[in-house]
């Protein structure tokens, strides 16, 4: 599938397992299970997004990149014990809140450029026109003649 779209559908199915979950407060067994397959799907999401942001971010930046997501994932582990204690609230707040996030968090991965099958940028110039003329649900199993607009799908886009 490539890295672009199997960071987007385990989110989506992290998403769509946590708001399952939430309809399955009276049955934990069934809930159980559908929580852990959303766990794995987090859990897969969050390998991808580390290997996706070395791969896109240029040899310049990478630190820097990779130190910002550290951060960020830091952040979201300071501000998780408070959607645990939302379900004072309420039995499905936070099933609620993850799994809102989760689809929230599926959409702006796809805008990325896919790193499959291509030299990766080295430079901030490079990084510029990296990805530019992919198509949008191109992945890697569509086979690599597919993956780039021709000039006729590029009048068409700009129109």
């Amino acid at each position: 599938l490539g890295r672009r779209w199997s960071a987007a559908l385990s989110l989506f199915t992290t998403g769509v397992s946590m708001l399952i979950c939430s309809a399955l407060v009276d049955q934990w067994e069934a809930q159980a299970a559908v929580f852990m397959i959303g766990r794995f799907s987090a859990t897969f999401a969050m390998n991808v997004g580390f290997l996706f942001i070395v791969e896109v971010l240029p040899t310049q930046l990478r630190g820097q990149g990779i130190s910002l997501v550290n951060v960020m994932s830091m952040l979201a582990q300071m501000l998780s014990p408070y959607i645990v204690y939302s379900s004072v609230l309420s039995n499905i707040a936070p099933f609620l809140m993850m799994g809102l996030i989760g689809l929230l968090a599926a959409v702006p991965g796809l805008f990325l450029p896919e790193t499959a099958g291509t030299s990766l940028p080295d430079s901030l110039e490079e990084l510029e026109g990296f990805g530019r003329h992919e198509r949008f649900f191109w992945a890697p199993v569509c086979g690599a003649k597919r993956r780039y607009r021709t000039s006729k799908d590029q009048r068409r886009s700009e129109l």
